[in-house]
């Protein structure tokens, strides 16, 4: 009889994926430099490519056996998934642009859509939460959601403003305006937290 504790079996799941994952961006950068300049940019997109999938495939493995899976309902389940995936290729993409713009120094309109293309897994994360409303039949769970992303906001434009003025006078470093996403997707922690305690 196996008596193993599920998160601690899931945990080991995630960390061997997680060093899957970057024995493979590795291997990818090292291969790329080996590659004789004219096929660099050819090898280089396949390669992405390819971690690309394998990086959302082993996310599409890995959460549904999370053990708190079993705990949301459909609506959820199907947005942690969305979110899940967006985020994955948000971190792939931004690398591989990244990347790509340092050693082919693209200029026109490969610039541009270099430039646009980390936004489109954020855009899609908007979208899946937007779909949750529309998705989630529970009353209650979609006021708490909302409340919850309201305070969420709160908290993400009162730490954006401040950062905005101490960075006008360069007391702090510079953040790119696309990381007023991220921020207010940290303030869900604090907001959450601060939901939970008044409820309780």
């Amino acid at each position: 009889m196996n008596d193993e504790n599920p998160f601690a079996s899931f945990q080991r799941a995630a960390w061997r994926g997680v060093w899957g994952i970057l024995a493979a961006l590795i291997a990818y950068v090292g291969l790329v430099h080996l590659v004789p300049q004219p096929f660099r940019a050819v090898v280089g997109l396949v390669g992405m490519l390819i971690i690309c999938l394998g990086v959302l495939g082993f996310v599409w493995w890995l959460v549904p056996r999370s053990p708190l899976m079993d705990q949301r309902r459909p609506a959820a389940r199907r947005l942690v998934m969305r979110i899940a995936s967006a985020m994955a290729f948000f971190l792939v993409i931004s690398a591989a642009v990244t990347g790509y713009y340092k050693t082919m120094h693209p200029t026109g309109m490969a610039t541009v859509l270099a430039a646009l293309a980390p936004s489109v897994p954020l855009l899609f994360a908007i979208r899946a939460m937007m779909l949750f409303l529309k998705e989630e039949t529970d009353e209650f769970l979609r006021s708490r959601m909302l409340e919850g992303w309201s305070l969420a906001t709160g908290l993400a434009l009162a730490v954006c403003t401040v950062w905005g003025f101490l960075d006008q006078f360069e007391v702090v470093p510079h953040l790119p305006l696309w990381t007023a996403f991220l921020i207010w997707a940290c303030c869900l922690v604090p907001a959450q937290f601060l939901l939970a305690r008044r409820d309780a």
